[in-house]
């Protein structure tokens, strides 16, 4: 508040010389307490843009690493993708042709355990959620009809053997037995046939819709 020096001294109840000294010496006081203030908001507001400049600055920075990331994550789950479609066609013709001709698993597997290995691990590394538990899925599927497949080819070894005098006599009704562990090859080769089709399907998905999904 601006005083004059007549105004200070009525209200100080002196006369007009005292009251221009006091005067004086108030709104000199008034002034330096204003200019204070003032130059206290300029640098409080000078602050405040440093800051949400800096603050602009690195939403940008982190958008863009994000950018570059998903770029990445992206390329690379493209390929991995392609490539699991590819194992995956041949897994369901490898059982196809096995359960069919009862040819054995073992003999120029294909595709080849290591290969089994790399794609999971590629799976684990770069696929979404959704993919790799679908691909584990598919993979136990997969393996569950190895198992029962071997376990009919044991069988019927045992009863070949069996036949030729080499081993006791079973007793048990060969094509009784024999329907029962056809049954559950066949029933496990439609489950990974199954398991197969959802990936794939999720897969396309993901691809088609050209989206990296977490």
């Amino acid at each position: 508040m601006h005083l004059t020096h007549n105004e200070l001294a009525v209200l100080a109840g002196v006369g007009p010389l005292v009251g221009v000294a006091i005067g004086a010496f108030w709104n000199s006081k008034t002034q330096k307490t204003v200019s204070k203030a003032t130059a206290e908001n300029q640098a409080a507001a000078a602050k405040a843009a440093i800051e949400s400049q800096q603050s602009i600055a690195e939403r940008g920075w982190q958008a863009q690493q994000r950018q570059a990331a998903d770029h990445r994550v992206w390329t690379e789950r493209k390929s991995v993708y392609v490539k699991a479609l590819e194992h995956i066609a041949r897994g369901a013709l490898f059982r196809d042709t096995v359960t069919a001709g009862g040819q054995d698993p073992d003999a120029n597997y294909d595709p080849t355990t290591d290969e089994w290995v790399l794609r999971q691990v590629e799976l684990d590394a770069w696929a979404s959620q959704e993919v790799f538990v679908l691909a584990d899925a598919s993979n136990r599927a997969h393996f569950a009809w190895a198992g029962e497949f071997l376990n009919w080819k044991t069988w019927r070894a045992e009863r070949a053997a069996e036949s030729r005098g080499e081993v006791p006599p079973s007793g048990e009704d060969f094509g009784t037995v024999n329907r029962e562990l056809a049954d559950r090859v066949e029933k496990a080769k439609e489950a990974a046939d199954l398991f197969d089709q959802r990936l794939r399907e999720a897969i396309r998905a993901e691809l088609q819709g050209g989206s990296a999904q977490q």
